[in-house]
């Protein structure tokens, strides 16, 4: 938690008022572009609404959750934000583009764009620090604060909804207004007021079925529900056994899944991102099976330092290999 008190900043010169909200948030906004940041949205912190607390449950229990257990835990802090953070007044929720310029060879074994360069909470998580020391030198009053980048039990795609941000879609993923859903989204909580943002109501997908007819695990259900354990990105991320995935599920993919992203109308013609951190790493992009196959679990280290390939680990996608090969059979 980083908290900011009165010694840690410089004194107010008399005869100069106090930054207004409205200015401490446009502030942020600025800032958070200049660190590449494509939305930013405020919401007013509360306790989260019980009809999407009961949708939450539903969800979990009617579909499971697999190896992800932690989903089942700390209820309380997941719909109460003042759990995260007491004294908590604002949300702020930010995207980042990470649509890749340059893809992987289409005949190679497929990697989920997200997971194309260096772990993206790492690298949004020392965004959100810069930011926060910029407010911390240019806000005249105390406050504390916490930053998230999907690390902490707090119903992000709701709040992305609640500040503006985004719209969910019928493939679960919060879609960006001229972005799409290639955004990572991120939270601050703040004990300043912040002025909110309008919510983004109603669906974008209206009259679309496209992610829930692309989807080859049909995880995608047309009454808006979501089968997780039955995701291909569930399958060769999240699963913890060795035994090799659904040979019935036609895939190239051995590491997460845009099969429904990249069907989607509101990804088509997108603008890449131009983050350093998030290109594609080069030997992955002509990557073939032979090529996986032979990397032993200590070049599989040294080239995927700090890549979020370590998630699934080397004998994860040696599963995921595995099940390639079935699949041609």
């Amino acid at each position: 938690m980083l908290g900011y008190s009165t010694k840690s900043l410089k004194s107010k010169p008399v005869g100069v008022s106090m930054k207004t909200p409205s200015i401490l948030k446009e502030f942020l906004k600025a800032e958070a572009q200049s660190l590449g940041f494509v939305a930013l949205g405020v919401a007013d912190a509360r306790p989260v609404p019980e009809e999407v607390r009961e949708h939450y449950r539903h969800e979990v229990t009617t579909y499971g959750v697999g190896d992800m257990t932690y989903l089942l835990k700390n209820e309380d802090v997941r719909f109460d934000p003042a759990r995260l953070l007491p004294g908590v007044k604002s949300i702020v929720v930010l995207a980042f583009n990470y649509y890749p310029p340059i893809l992987q060879e289409k005949k190679v074994p497929q990697i989920a764009y997200f997971a194309y360069g260096k772990d993206y909470h790492r690298v949004l998580k020392d965004k959100l620090y810069i930011l926060l020391e910029k407010l911390k030198h240019h806000c005249e009053e105390p406050f504390k604060a916490r930053p998230f980048v999907d690390s902490a039990p707090l119903t992000e795609r709701f709040w992305a909804r609640e500040a503006g941000v985004g719209r969910l879609g019928r493939n679960g993923l919060i879609i960006v207004p001229h972005y799409g859903s290639f955004c990572f989204l991120s939270e601050i909580l703040l004990t300043l007021h912040l002025p909110p943002d309008a919510p983004l109501i109603g669906s974008p997908c209206e009259g679309c079925s496209r992610c829930i007819k692309a989807c080859p695990a049909h995880a995608i259900l047309a009454d808006g529900s979501f089968e997780a354990t039955r995701c291909i990105s569930y399958q060769t991320i999240e699963r913890k056994d060795t035994d090799e995935t659904d040979p019935k599920t036609p895939t190239h993919h051995i590491f997460g899944c845009d099969i429904c992203q990249q069907v989607c109308p509101h990804n088509q013609n997108l603008s890449p991102h131009k983050e350093e951190n998030f290109l594609l790493n080069e030997r992955l992009r002509t990557m073939n099976k032979e090529d996986w196959e032979n990397l032993t679990p200590e070049e599989f280290d040294q080239l995927f330092e700090a890549s979020p390939l370590q998630r699934s680990g080397y004998k994860g996608i040696l599963r995921n290999l595995k099940a390639l090969e079935k699949k041609k059979q």
